[in-house]
């Protein structure tokens, strides 16, 4: 449990260095919500072409 959430903060650190800002952009607000968006988004086409 806890080798995964050393990965998960690995992979944000990375993502941070490649986009400057990234790790800033997650904690505020637009982040979130697209990311919440970006998620639901990918589930219903995945449950429509599953289906």
């Amino acid at each position: 449990m806890i080798l995964i959430l050393f990965l998960v903060i690995f992979i944000f650190v990375i993502a941070d260095n490649l986009f400057s800002g990234f790790l800033a952009f997650t904690l505020f607000w637009n982040g979130i919500i697209e990311s919440i968006l970006i998620s639901f988004t990918y589930a219903y086409i995945r449950k429509l072409i599953f289906k």
